[in-house]
């Protein structure tokens, strides 16, 4: 019944000097938080001789949801940029004691991402859905021991990305795992976020609803107590950067309905 919120302040990630990454949590649905913990001296420095496992310039907790694992593991992804590497690398942190003491996996999931979402399948493999910051398609990197180790990351099929943050959960439908992606439904640009459908652990991805025919951007969803798909979008009626965000509730019935013939 514990809420975890991790968060990054102080310090953003094109400065040189690593804000912090902390948590604290909630045991009373959101209206009183606990003490802050800065987790940084357990997982990062900037000192190439230090004991932490990342040796970076700054780094950021990814915009949106952590997840819990089937045996209670909480993991997140972490963005790190290192000096003079354009490219970023990103790690899962995760903690096995609700907090007590925060480990990073053995290798990144990509040495070339930005924010990126964890889920767990019903076999146990755990994907890490990360924005492709080449555009294009969204990338995935796969892990079969709970997120400590990660494979090369491959190009998905069906998941346009045009370089943007979104959000990837599992719901159950009818006996089958669904896996749902968040992303703008314009290869080309940030417009028209829509909700992709898996049923085949990501394999193919033949299900796509719009949630908003606008220029939209980041987007973060859950699985409300009727079953319903609750998501979050930036939205904006003007232009590109100046977001409004909305919330939209989506019944699992629309979102599985066939496509209405024009």
């Amino acid at each position: 019944g514990q809420i975890f919120c991790i968060f990054t302040h102080g310090n953003g990630l094109w400065q040189k000097e690593p804000g912090h990454i902390s948590f604290c949590v909630s045991k009373d649905n959101g209206r009183t938080w606990g003490k802050m913990t800065d987790i940084n001296p357990q997982i990062l420095t900037t000192d190439p001789a230090g004991k932490q496992p990342i040796k970076c310039t700054s780094a950021f907790a990814s915009s949106g949801r952590a997840t819990q694992l089937a045996n209670g593991r909480l993991i997140f992804p972490l963005v790190v940029r290192e000096d003079g590497n354009p490219d970023f690398k990103v790690y899962a942190v995760y903690t096995d004691d609700l907090g007590k003491t925060w480990k990073v996996s053995k290798n990144p999931a990509t040495t070339d991402g930005d924010e990126s979402k964890i889920v767990q399948l019903a076999d146990g493999t755990v994907i890490m859905s990360i924005r492709n910051r080449r555009g294009i398609l969204r990338k995935f990197s796969y892990s079969h021991d709970n997120g400590e180790t990660w494979s090369e990351p491959v190009p998905v099929e069906g998941l346009p990305d045009p370089r943007c943050n979104g959000d990837i959960i599992t719901y159950d439908y009818n006996g089958k795992q669904l896996l749902l992606q968040s992303l703008p439904g314009d290869p080309k640009g940030r417009n028209n976020v829509a909700i992709y459908v898996s049923a085949d652990g990501g394999k193919t991805w033949p299900v796509k609803k719009t949630v908003v025919n606008l220029p939209s951007a980041y987007s973060s969803m859950t699985v409300l107590p009727d079953g319903s798909i609750g998501i979050l979008t930036e939205e904006s009626a003007n232009n590109h950067y100046s977001y409004n965000i909305w919330f939209t509730k989506l019944p699992i019935e629309v979102l599985m309905a066939p496509a209405k013939k024009q």
